[in-house]
């Protein structure tokens, strides 16, 4: 079944592997879902918390089929359309609880950072808050360190780890190496 098969657009552009747009899906059609189930494929959305959009990346079956990015409400929906048919696997970004010293970084941008990273810990407890009360199956992972830290920040490394051919950004590639550890696609 093919992701074209699998969804029926709405609003958000995302970059399939080979770099041509796709649309993420903001409902899931009935014929669709059936399918997945029976066809027992397993799809794992990945979410990198953000406050303006949050980075999202699609695994079924354990390849990578679609990376992009939601603001918090829409993603909400998306959320709420999918707790059926798929494991949501978060960034849990309350898991380092220090903001630590960035070498050449003055007080007011040591402020400025802190004050992100809260907001960022503030939509990753909401999402939390979300998954659990719609009773949708998800995951809290710690964030990515050493190997994956690396593939998180070099596109071109996060490419031949995962066979991904389209452009990405950080938030992306994040999300899509949480849903692919947790998945057991790649070790990292």
């Amino acid at each position: 079944m093919s992701s074209t098969e699998i969804f029926k657009a709405d609003r958000s552009t995302v970059i399939n592997p080979n770099g041509a747009p796709v649309t993420l899906p903001m409902r899931i059609s009935p014929v669709a879902k059936e399918g997945l189930v029976s066809a027992g494929l397993e799809m794992v959305i990945g979410i990198d918390p953000d406050l303006e959009k949050s980075g999202i990346a699609i695994v079924t079956d354990g390849k990578l089929t679609a990376l992009g990015t939601m603001g918090f409400f829409e993603l909400t929906e998306y959320i709420l359309e999918h707790k059926h048919v798929a494991h949501f696997v978060v960034e849990d970004v309350e898991h380092d609880k220090t903001t630590y010293h960035r070498p050449g970084a003055n007080q007011a941008a040591m402020r400025k950072i802190a004050q992100n990273v809260g907001q960022v810990k503030a939509i990753g407890r909401l999402l939390g808050v979300y998954l659990n009360g719609c009773d949708a199956q998800f995951t809290l992972i710690k964030p990515l360190k050493g190997h994956a830290k690396k593939a998180k920040n070099d596109a071109n490394f996060f490419n031949q780890l995962t066979g991904w051919q389209g452009k990405s950004n950080q938030d992306k590639r994040d999300a899509a190496l949480l849903a692919l550890s947790y998945t057991g696609s790649i070790k990292l």
